[in-house]
């Protein structure tokens, strides 16, 4: 990154002033005439202690000793990508900047002052960035509700005090709505268990797992396998259940079923012969 500093503001001598600096760094240079430090882009990360010379038209001189500072550039580290599924707000971890310039002392220690930025460029999402924004300050990005179901390649960028910058690239994928299908009401007679066909789905993010409610005493559903049970001892009665699938990141879709359980075979009437 090109920076430039000094002034060609002075006092004191005779006639032009002539500025030179003893630097050997490639790409550290002063205006002959403006006082104006330059350090291009070139010049290699370190930390310099030069000389600038002011020369009048008599041949006055004045030294004044300058320590220059180039740090190395802004580098991206953490982060994560994100995985959810479309209506469910998701974040990453933080993406954290090294290197870089300090708004305040340039060799201070510790933490430095980085500006984060997001950028689209490319995937298959909607057009531009909807519902996806990053913390500036901490390197969060966060997916919210609004964000259609697509992937989105994306940018992240950190910017230092003297607008250097680093980038990395992560990729959010927002999958479409968990939709279940399969399965099928029950009717057994008390005291005889049955199986439903198996409930399955499609789409959401990751492994889905079942539930069911209201949570009859009886009535049951295979985490994993999407198959109610209905066991021997279930009540005869008509049962209304929720059958709930949940994906990895916690977003659920729901269909209903009915369980009708007849009363146990009675026989009566009839007579001895």
């Amino acid at each position: 990154e090109t920076s430039t500093g000094g002034t060609e503001a002075r006092s004191g001598g005779s006639g032009n002033i002539q500025f030179t600096i003893d630097s050997a760094v490639a790409g550290i240079t002063i205006g002959a005439t403006t006082g104006l430090l330059k350090i291009d882009s070139t010049t290699a990360a370190g930390t310099y202690y030069d000389t600038i010379t002011t020369t009048d038209s008599v041949n006055a001189i004045l030294h004044t000793a300058v320590t220059i500072y180039v740090n190395v550039a802004p580098q991206i580290g953490g982060g994560s990508d994100i995985r959810t599924t479309y209506k469910f707000a998701q974040s990453s971890t933080a993406f954290t900047a090294t290197g870089g310039t300090y708004s305040g002392n340039p060799n201070a220690p510790g933490a430095r002052a980085y500006i984060y930025s997001i950028t689209r460029n490319g995937g298959t999402g909607a057009a531009g960035n909807p519902g996806i924004s990053i913390n500036s300050s901490t390197g969060v990005i966060s997916v919210d509700t609004t964000t259609t179901a697509g992937t989105y390649i994306e940018t992240v960028t950190a910017t230092d005090s003297v607008t250097a910058f680093g980038e990395t690239t992560t990729t959010i994928v927002v999958n479409k709505y968990i939709v279940i299908s399969g399965g099928s009401n029950i009717t057994t007679t008390y005291g005889l268990a049955r199986n439903s066909d198996t409930f399955t789905t499609t789409e959401g993010t990751g492994t889905k797992t079942f539930s069911i409610l209201p949570g009859t005493s009886g009535i049951s559903i295979g985490a994993t396998s999407g198959v109610v049970t209905v066991s021997a001892t279930t009540s005869a009665g008509t049962y209304k259940e929720t059958i709930t699938a949940t994906d990895s990141v916690g977003s659920t879709s729901t269909t209903t079923m009915t369980v009708l359980v007849n009363p146990a075979i009675s026989v009566a009437g009839g007579s001895g012969i």
